[in-house]
């Protein structure tokens, strides 16, 4: 129960979803499908992985996994698969991948302006990183992916700020 416990907060920490509200009945109500799907996945990978996961170390106050760490790879490339953004042979599925990272960023940032155009832009930029596996792989595309959201996010507050009205 613990191990299931753990994936649940890591995936909560990252997607920001409140770690003390994975009731069901109030994850339906209270959550964007692509936070419930993703909490859904995690911990279906938390039943299925096990005692693997607990030496997942826990994304940086940035949302950027540790990409050395066997059992964060295990447990990243578990969920990209599950959520058909990556397969055992590290081929991405660059559509699915845009979609799941708009509708986490819609889910998380309701008036972010980042749009399918902002964000095929920043997959290109990140689908050619690989690791030595299928979890290494997502777990370089997703900090790639995270960090280019973060810039986009970062201009996009810079160019709407009074300094440029």
């Amino acid at each position: 129960m613990n191990t299931v416990a753990t994936i649940i907060l890591l995936c909560s920490i990252t997607i920001n979803v409140n770690p003390y509200r994975i009731d069901k009945r109030q994850v339906e109500n209270t959550f964007a499908p692509v936070q419930v799907k993703m909490a859904q996945e995690s911990f279906e990978c938390g039943k299925e992985l096990a005692l693997e996961v607990m030496g997942m170390k826990v994304p940086n106050h940035y949302g950027i996994l540790k990409e050395t760490n066997p059992a964060t790879e295990k447990v990243w490339g578990c969920i990209w698969k599950r959520l058909q953004l990556i397969d055992e042979d590290s081929v991405l599925n660059q559509e699915n991948i845009e979609n799941h990272f708009i509708d986490t960023m819609k889910a998380a940032v309701h008036d972010s302006l980042i749009d399918k155009q902002s964000m095929k832009f920043i997959v290109e930029r990140c689908k050619n990183f690989r690791g030595s596996n299928h979890g290494a792989t997502a777990i370089k595309v997703q900090n790639c992916i995270t960090e280019r959201i973060a810039l986009f996010a970062f201009f996009e507050k810079v160019f709407q700020s009074s300094m440029f009205n």
